[in-house]
């Protein structure tokens, strides 16, 4: 009689586990894949992408400069940007010399824009140390108005010594992210899966950044190097 009333409650006990369980729809499995959405109906994203060029043993990789024609004509010369305060083709301080170029001033909207920098130490001594995160040169690009990319930095503190007169080249790479909730999320997604770098039509405008200073301690030895340069695409 107690192993049929056992039976009896563990078939009861099990039946009514199943009926709650079957009741629930808020039930997540915790590896789902599928990405929930915040309260506030969106999510952020990831960065979505980070420059390619890794550190290596000495704590960055310089940057491959951009092949320039061998037979150099007039329309073949790099357009070369100046200095954001404006007056000179490159930013000059603390004894570095920064300068930004494009491959052209202007591109249809279906042209690769190619856009890279070159930073030289001309001081005094035969090489200097920069400490800085990486990347330690950062581009951004703005249209003043809804098209803003900023490129992300790792904050760590690490050093890259420079030598004197050897000019260092560094590509523009995309790197940035953004909010799946933001209205133009789609385009941003296929900005930024796309390595290559196009731009709609506009005018815009490129800068870049000597993102590093001149002594570990880091506050008041900023580079103080920036210049821009203006691009149309049609």
């Amino acid at each position: 009689m107690k192993n049929k009333l056992f039976k009896t409650f563990i078939f009861l006990l099990t039946a009514c586990s199943i009926a709650v369980f079957a009741g629930c729809d808020f039930l997540e499995f915790p590896f789902s894949k599928e990405t929930k959405p915040q309260d506030d109906g969106g999510k952020i994203e990831t960065p979505a992408t980070l420059p390619e060029d890794r550190p290596d043993d000495n704590g960055i990789k310089i940057g491959k400069p951009v092949p320039q024609p061998d037979d150099e004509t007039d329309e073949d010369q790099p357009y070369i940007g100046e200095a954001a305060s404006g007056g000179e083709p490159f930013s000059a301080a603390n004894s570095f010399e920064l300068k930004i170029f494009s491959d052209k001033d202007s591109y249809n909207a279906t042209n690769e824009i190619k856009i890279w920098a070159t930073l030289e130490y001309i001081g005094d001594e035969d090489e200097i140390t920069i400490w800085h995160g990486l990347p330690y040169i950062s581009f951004s690009i703005t249209d003043g108005k809804d098209f803003n990319v900023e490129g992300l930095c790792l904050q760590l503190l690490t050093s890259t010594v420079l030598n004197k007169g050897e000019i260092y080249t560094y590509n523009y790479q995309k790197s940035g992210g953004y909010s799946a909730s933001d209205p133009a999320a789609a385009f941003w997604e296929s900005f930024y899966k796309q390595k290559e770098l196009f731009l709609p039509a506009g005018e815009y405008v490129v800068s870049v950044y000597g993102a590093f200073y001149l002594s570990d301690s880091v506050i008041g030895s900023e580079s103080g190097l920036s210049c821009r340069l203006p691009i149309k695409v049609y």
